[in-house]
């Protein structure tokens, strides 16, 4: 898995894509996050929201910048929970922010490019960002945010039994130093990603880039997933926190590559009177 940070510990379970999927029951549902629109924020409590574009470049997008601790916001339409009496229920979250050291945000973007305009069609939505290019700096600190995430169904019913799958891609390193990266700090029960990521240990259950960048729309590639980290849980509350090295400026969305995880079966009882689901 890389070189372990001198601070890093790892408390969960860590799976090996090479040779794993992540198990059934996880993909009744799946946080993505890359179809989101500012259609789709509403709730906001402590955040500023403010445009922002790459220099002369199509790729416009807005900021939900935190104006203190505690701020919060909700999402709209992340994914579909599929319960355990095979019924659907859209899911929302609820971000709070625990801590951050400016400059960082979430965004949702429009487009996703890079700084000289070049679509690079990779997946765009809402996120975190860090070191967002154009803002004050971290002081030489890794600028990052740190945030709880609540799932809430949609229609305000319970969420008993709820278990989930995420992921983030594109998690881009060099040869320095550790990059971007994300932290599972907790509510989470399982880290997945392949034995030969180009990733390292890092933090609270967390990973951070190292060895290259990943720039290609390719995204279920090897190299791809050398850069992929997923994550299950099980319950409705979890915390992460993102981060940069200092100077960089990087920003990431949820995004489970579908490829890394098994669909549910379910047989159908009594004449449709009921589903057990069963893992494949």
């Amino acid at each position: 898995m890389g070189v372990m940070s001198a601070q890093a510990v790892t408390a969960i379970p860590v799976h090996d894509l090479e040779i794993e999927q992540v198990t059934g029951l996880y993909g009744n549902l799946r946080i993505d996050t890359t179809r989101v629109t500012a259609d789709d924020i509403s709730d906001l409590s402590g955040f500023a929201r403010e445009p922002f574009t790459y220099g002369d470049g199509p790729c416009a997008s807005d900021l939900y910048r935190p104006e203190r601790k505690g701020a919060s916001l909700r999402v709209h339409d992340v994914g579909t929970w599929i319960d355990l009496h095979g019924e659907s229920h859209g899911i929302d979250m609820i971000v709070t922010v625990e801590d951050y050291l400016a400059p960082a945000d979430f965004r949702i973007m429009y487009n996703s490019c890079s700084p000289d305009g070049v679509d690079l069609a990779h997946p765009a939505g809402f996120g975190p960002t860090a070191g967002l290019a154009g803002r004050p700096a971290a002081d030489g600190r890794r600028a990052f945010i740190d945030f709880t995430i609540r799932l809430v169904r949609a229609d305000g019913g319970p969420t008993d039994g709820i278990m989930g799958v995420t992921g983030f891609n594109d998690i881009d390193g060099n040869t320095a130093t550790p990059n971007e990266a994300w932290e599972l700090v907790s509510g989470f029960d399982g880290a997945w990603l392949r034995s030969d990521a180009h990733l390292t240990e890092y933090g609270e259950n967390g990973w951070a880039g190292v060895t290259d960048e990943y720039q290609d729309p390719d995204m279920e590639s090897t190299h791809a997933l050398q850069h992929y980290l997923g994550a299950t849980f099980t319950g409705d509350t979890f915390r992460l926190r993102y981060s940069v090295m200092p100077g960089d400026s990087r920003g990431s969305q949820f995004s489970p590559l579908n490829g890394t995880v098994l669909y549910p079966l379910a047989y159908d009882l009594n004449g449709g009177a009921g589903t057990i689901p069963n893992e494949p």
